[in-house]
Parts: C-alpha cells; structure tokens; sequence
C-alpha cells in the first residue's frame, strides 16, 4: 500500500515540477567536455562523502572515468542558476560483456551472488509483491539499460522538490536516448526493455522520503509508452520490479588502481531491475 501511495504521490505532485524549474531557472543538459571540471568538483562538493565513507573515484583516474562517460554520452545534469544540482548516468548496454560485468558485479541480479530480496508486479501505478516468476531475458534477447549507481552516477542535492528534480532529469535522460532506443529495437527485435540500477539502502527505502524509486519507475514507464507507441507495439501495462541484495563500491582515494574495496568497506545497497514485456513483439497498424 505504501509503494501505491508513494507512486501515485509523484503522479500528483509532478504536474507542478515544471512551473518550479521555470521559476528556480532550473534547466537540463547531455554532458559535454567543457562540464568535465564543473562536474567533478560537484561530485567531490556534494557526492563523494556519505556516512563517512567513500563512494568516489580514484584520484587518479576521476577525471578520465568522467570523460570516458561524457564522451560515449551517458551524462546528464540540471543546473539551477548556472549551478549543477543534480546529474545522472543513462546509456543503452551495447556490449554483452560489459554487461555481464553490470549483472553479476553490481546488481547481483546474475551469477554466484544472486540474494534476490523483493519482487514486485507494477500495473496502473499500483505495485504489489508478487511470487510470480520474473520474464527469464538475456542480453541477445532484450534492450538493456543502465542508470548506474547512487553518487559514482547519481546524485541530486537534496532540496524541497527532489522528487520532481529526479523525474524531471530522469525524463530529459530517457528523452535523449528514446531515438536510439527505437532504432536498436527496429534493428534487434527484442522481446523485453531492462533498467538496471542501483540505489544505497537509505535512497530505497519504502517508508522513507528519500525513496528515489518511485521517480525512476514513473519516468521510465513513461519513456517505455513513447518508445512502443514510436514502433507501433501495444503497450502492456505491467512492469516486474526485482531487488537484490548488493553493494555501492567505494574506493580508496589514493589507489593506484580501479578496484572497488571489499563488500565490509561498502555500503549496503540495493540492485534494481525493472523488466517490461513486450506484448507478442507484434506491431499495430499506425494511426491505431
């Protein structure tokens, strides 16, 4: 009951985020080379520190990590008066094994460490657990993206009207990728669309205000609308949610190297799947 109310709550108060963005000068961006330096000291201002303990790139290779990411466009940010306040990390998986990486190593939702914790049936905004297998999708047969994880890819200054903030980023991100969304499905024909995440445990907390799940499951619904109704697929009202048991990587500052510390030097996170179904994989008549 909580998890419909916290989604129904965002349905209600995110009619109100534009006139707030207008009147807070608040605007949205894809990343470029000339937000490198302006992105990093954000991230080592506000990201980087949480209950006292790193969730921050090396030193040495922070600025190419970021680069890297700007470069292959997976960044996104809002500023308020010129200032960032928010930036997050969104990018379709196009590598099987750079995937197999995310599944298995951050969101424990593959191989040997799989502690799945909550599974959940998502249909008209209401969201129930459920016992129910998950749809059984591989990277062959689906279109998988990434939003990364809390602080290393995603963090929002926490202000009155965070909730809208998120939203309101989240769909700028799925926005700008929602043309490369549609071409790899004309190309791939897939049979399900995946969002990978992870949040710390304090940011998917049902009963917590800092709940970040209910902005991320609303715009990606909304992005998956547009998408299927842009390859004249009918829309299936219905998402599965799994989240497993993993870790936000922290890092020591001054190593030599990009190896995340060991799960006890972490923090308790959780991984986030939401898979969408799509129905028959059969298109509709356009104007239908």
């Amino acid at each position: 009951m909580k998890r419909f109310l916290l989604l129904s709550a965002l349905l209600i108060t995110v009619t109100g985020a534009i006139t707030r963005a207008t009147e807070q000068q608040i605007t949205f961006h894809k990343a470029t080379e000339t937000n490198i330096l302006q992105i990093i000291n954000f991230i080592d201002t506000h990201a980087a520190q949480k209950q006292d303990k790193k969730i921050d790139f090396p030193k040495n290779y922070k600025r190419s990590i970021i680069h890297s990411q700007i470069a292959n466009n997976k960044l996104y940010y809002a500023t308020n008066k010129n200032s960032i306040i928010a930036f997050k990390k969104l990018f379709i998986i196009n590598d099987s094994n750079f995937y197999q990486y995310i599944a298995e190593c951050e969101i424990r939702c593959k191989g040997s460490k799989i502690t799945r914790e909550n599974s959940y049936i998502i249909e008209n905004n209401i969201s129930k657990n459920t016992s129910e297998p998950s749809p059984c999708y591989e990277f062959n047969n689906s279109l998988i993206i990434s939003l990364g994880k809390d602080f290393a890819g995603n963090y929002t200054i926490a202000t009155e009207g965070k909730d809208e903030l998120n939203y309101d980023l989240l769909s700028y991100a799925f926005q700008s990728i929602q043309e490369d969304t549609v071409s790899t499905i004309q190309k791939k024909n897939p049979l399900y669309i995946v969002l990978l995440y992870v949040l710390t445990k304090e940011n998917d907390v049902i009963n917590n205000d800092l709940n970040q799940n209910p902005a991320i499951i609303q715009a990606f619904n909304n992005f998956i609308k547009k998408v299927i109704d842009k390859c004249y697929y009918t829309y299936n009202n219905q998402l599965y949610h799994n989240i497993y048991k993993t870790f936000v990587s922290t890092y020591d500052p001054n190593s030599n190297d990009r190896l995340p510390l060991p799960d006890d030097q972490s923090m308790a996170g959780d991984g986030n799947e939401l898979i969408y179904t799509i129905v028959n994989n059969i298109n509709k008549v356009p104007g239908y």
